[in-house]
């Protein structure tokens, strides 16, 4: 973000612009050409930098929108479990900002992504699948794995299995690292994985 010019991470699953689309964000916009639509930013609301005018201006039109993409057969369909985020890029084009900036080295995205430099934050969203030897495996459940979706009924337990010792990706090893680290450093920890349910507060004290 440069001043008070708005700058983002770009999804290439983000396509507001794209033909197909057009009668939709129409909808939501009102009757653009396709050339407008190309003003709209291939983003969602995180990782995105603004300012706090903008922010003003941007949020309410965001609430509304996604509640009406949610409620429209069509867009909902098309958009799915990411209809907030095309919410997010109509609802900064009808707030007006345009040309936001857009950074592809704001966020890394692990396993892809291997290094910490020149990264400013860590996106954990793909499987990361490894054999034994620290061979990448993608699209093929490896030896060795992690995937956030394995946990969506219930977190993941303390201390996950360090990465094999030959996977070279600095980022994968971080994040585990980082995982364990917030874990181990919250009580009822055990607990919450065994039942689900979160009954202790963490004060903020890391306990070695």
């Amino acid at each position: 973000m440069v001043g008070q010019h708005a700058a983002a991470f770009p999804f290439f699953y983000i396509e507001p612009s794209k033909k197909e689309y057009l009668p939709i964000v129409q909808k939501f916009v009102g009757q653009i050409s396709r050339k407008e639509s190309e003003q709209m930013a291939p983003i969602g609301n995180a990782p995105t930098m603004m300012s706090y005018s903008d922010l003003q201006r941007v949020v309410p039109i965001w609430f509304n929108l996604s509640i009406a993409i949610h409620n429209d057969k069509q867009a909902a369909k098309e958009w799915g479990w990411v209809q907030e985020m095309y919410a997010f890029s109509l609802a900064a084009y009808k707030a007006g900002l345009r040309d936001i900036g857009l950074h592809i080295k704001l966020m890394s995205q692990p396993p892809f992504d291997t290094t910490l430099d020149p990264y400013y934050i860590l996106h954990y969203t793909y499987g990361m699948d490894y054999t034994l030897d620290g061979v990448f495996t993608p699209g093929k459940y490896g030896e060795w794995r992690f995937d956030k979706r394995s946990y969506s009924q219930k977190p993941p337990p303390r201390n996950l299995g360090e990465p094999p010792e030959k996977m070279g990706n600095e980022l994968v090893r971080h994040l585990i690292h980082a995982i364990n680290e917030a874990t181990n450093a919250i009580p009822g920890w055990d607990e919450y994985v065994k039942t689900g349910v979160a009954k202790e507060i963490w004060d903020g004290v890391i306990r070695g």
